[in-house]
């Protein structure tokens, strides 16, 4: 039997079993089309579809209701109104990310995510997505992945370039905020660190205005944070023009010339 051929059977056995139900009667509609042999099924109404998820949701997480769908591919990959099915789903998705940005269960959150993005083929704003989602839980190294992920799917998209800068700036912020009067000199180079990388993969002539204004409010953060490094601040009457002239001319003083060699370029170039 082929493929095809065993599809056929599962439908016409699901049709001949759901409408044997009388309360499948009430709640299912069979539609002919008029100048075709299909006969899509209806829920009749949305709020009945809305209701009989309310019921299956007392006895199971929407999360593995919503994971069955996925795994369903008969439905995925019908040939009668494909692509019309599979791009409710993913505006179903990409709509709840926006609309509840508060997850009580990130992990299961994170593990639909990744399902969608398996069956989607492998779609960059589900990467995109999963990106969010990992840095709003402050899961920083997995967030850089998937957004460096969806990047080299979708180069050049600011929206998503957006979501990368994202990551660096709420991990660089996390850090610099947990250590802010007991920054070791690791923890310097950890932020100079994530600072360089993120200015080096930024292309602004696909930036939005909300990442442009990110980027300088980090910058501005490094600055005042850099500022306040002892090799800097030692001498109070100069330590603007150190770090200026360290900055903006060949000059390194030799405090950190060896702990910070990678950094030395592109601190002046940013």
């Amino acid at each position: 039997m082929t493929k095809d051929q065993h599809n056929t059977i599962r439908q016409c056995n699901f049709k001949s079993y759901l409408f044997r139900s009388e309360q499948a009667r009430i709640l299912f509609i069979e539609l002919r089309e008029k100048n075709s042999c299909i006969s899509p099924i209806h829920i009749i109404h949305p709020l009945i579809a809305k209701e009989v998820l309310n019921q299956l949701s007392q006895n199971r997480p929407q999360s593995d209701i919503v994971n069955d769908l996925l795994d369903e591919k008969v439905l995925l990959q019908h040939r009668f109104g494909r692509d019309d099915f599979i791009k409710f789903i993913r505006d179903l998705f990409l709509m709840r990310d926006r609309k509840s940005r508060v997850e009580h269960n990130p992990e299961k959150a994170i593990k639909l995510l990744q399902t969608a993005y398996k069956q989607f083929d492998k779609d960059a704003f589900f990467a995109q997505q999963l990106a969010r989602l990992h840095y709003m839980h402050e899961k920083f190294e997995e967030a850089k992945s998937w957004a460096e992920t969806a990047r080299r799917q979708l180069p050049g998209n600011s929206f998503i370039l957006h979501t990368e800068g994202q990551v660096y700036k709420r991990w660089f912020n996390l850090l610099l905020n947990r250590k802010k009067n007991d920054l070791t000199p690791e923890d310097v180079i950890k932020l100079i660190e994530l600072i360089a990388e993120n200015a080096a993969k930024n292309e602004r002539d696909s930036m939005n205005d909300s990442a442009f204004f990110g980027e300088v409010d980090v910058g501005c953060q490094l600055l005042q944070m850099l500022s306040s490094q002892l090799v800097f601040s030692k001498n109070r009457e100069k330590e603007n023009m150190e770090l200026l002239k360290y900055l903006l001319t060949d000059y390194i003083p030799e405090e950190i010339e060896k702990p910070w060699f990678e950094y030395h370029s592109r601190l002046k170039g940013l």
